[in-house]
């Protein structure tokens, strides 16, 4: 790692790692300019007005674009692996997927799927759902 041209080095890796976990602790931060801002440094944008709600996952945020005045709800995934833009005045419902590449148009219902270009419903989620995994090398702490 970082001998190559062209490859990351580990200053790169350590960096995008700081990122990264700054998005995942803001994410459970009461504070709303706390989730905007770790989002921004991230490399998201992320319009005025915005509402973010705890929970939020973002992959790769430095492809993930938000208009103005949007409302994304609990729980929610944003994928920016392939591009992802909602537009002004969007609201994801609670528990929503948004699939890498999409752009979303218009609000998403709750416990749904939904990707393209447009974004289309692709499928439903069961209401509640929660994932849980118990193996130790998943875990952000050591204790």
């Amino acid at each position: 790692m970082g001998n190559v041209p062209g490859e990351p080095s580990r200053l790169d890796f350590a960096v995008l790692s700081a990122k990264m976990t700054g998005v995942a602790l803001a994410s459970y931060v009461p504070l709303n300019a706390a989730k905007i801002l770790a989002l921004r440094v991230a490399g998201a944008r992320v319009g005025r007005g915005c509402g973010l709600h705890h929970g939020l996952v973002a992959r790769a945020p430095s492809g993930i674009s938000i208009g103005s005045d949007c409302w994304i709800a609990e729980d929610v995934s944003l994928d920016g692996r392939g591009g992802l833009e909602i537009g002004d005045h969007v609201s994801i419902g609670e528990g929503a997927v948004v699939a890498a590449g999409a752009v979303v148009p218009k609000d998403v219902p709750p416990w749904t799927l939904v990707g393209g270009v447009p974004a289309k419903v692709l499928g439903r989620r069961p209401p509640g759902m929660r994932y849980e995994l118990h193996a130790r090398r998943f875990k952000a702490w050591w204790w």
